[in-house]
């Protein structure tokens, strides 16, 4: 019969460890340890009954989210709507990879949206890795940046401008947004021009 679990701990370190299915666990605190421990020997007992994405999200949001915090579980839906019926053991490595891919062609979210949601499915993949529902740790790919905006002035902001410094005293501010509206150039290079790029 298998011997259940017990935390030990590591004087010359001053840390507590404990060891199930072959891989080691390492905490500062005695109650951290007893914790985890307490949810991975309750997670092996359950682990037959995880067997797809969709299952692996709920037992992480109720184990993670501790009152049912609607933004996490928004942000997941299309996890496991998109990959919610595959199975943890050929998940593989490029599983968020797929959900990537499809979040940028078939949906409309923004890239900071996009960001967000592959962030927690990211987690949510580690810990079910550290439970051993996931033979192997996907790869998380990388991620798209938010668009810089524009540096430079439109016409239709350019008139405004001109409406509001119409006064004279507003004379060295109309005469550089009239050398913009001129020569096209951006606003900090009509600020400082340089005589090699006149």
């Amino acid at each position: 019969m298998p011997r259940t679990p017990t935390v030990h701990y590591d004087r010359t370190r001053d840390r507590h460890y404990f060891t199930v299915s072959g891989r080691k666990y390492v905490r500062k605190n005695y109650a951290d340890a007893v914790e985890l421990l307490a949810d991975l020997t309750a997670d092996q007992r359950r682990s037959g009954s995880v067997e797809c994405i969709a299952e692996m999200v709920e037992l992480w949001f109720g184990k993670n989210c501790k009152k049912d915090n609607e933004t996490t579980r928004w942000r997941l839906k299309p996890w496991w709507t998109f990959e919610g019926d595959v199975s943890l053991r050929t998940f593989g490595r490029d599983g968020l990879d797929r959900y990537l891919e499809h979040l940028k062609n078939n949906t409309d979210y923004a890239p900071k949206t996009i960001r967000d949601m592959m962030t927690i499915a990211g987690q949510v993949c580690r810990w079910g890795y550290t439970r051993k529902h996931l033979p192997e740790l996907p790869l998380m790919p990388r991620l798209p940046k938010a668009p810089i905006g524009k540096k430079s002035i439109t016409p239709k902001k350019l008139a405004r401008m001109f409406k509001r410094f119409g006064s004279p005293k507003y004379d060295r501010v109309r005469s550089i947004l009239e050398f913009i509206q001129g020569t096209g150039c951006r606003p900090s290079e009509a600020r400082r021009p340089i005589w090699d790029e006149v």
